[in-house]
């Protein structure tokens, strides 16, 4: 099986369909979005803890926040 994008059903349904035992073939460009977990942490819990989530909006751009 085919899954195109990296969105949140594209990330999704290729897992689901692993476990069924199916091939899958997942094709999707770069993307520079945060993960949604790190570290079984979820991603609103580290924004948080670094205060991002106090940054205001203009100053929030993603190429910032990754190496």
């Amino acid at each position: 099986m085919l899954v195109i994008g990296s969105g949140a059903s594209g990330s999704q349904l290729p897992r689901k369909l692993l476990r069924a035992g199916r091939r899958v073939y997942l094709s999707a460009r770069p993307d520079s979005r945060l993960p949604r977990r790190y570290r079984g942490r979820d991603l609103i819990w580290w924004l948080s803890a670094m205060g991002i989530d106090q940054t205001p909006a203009e100053q929030r751009d993603p190429s910032r926040l990754l190496p």
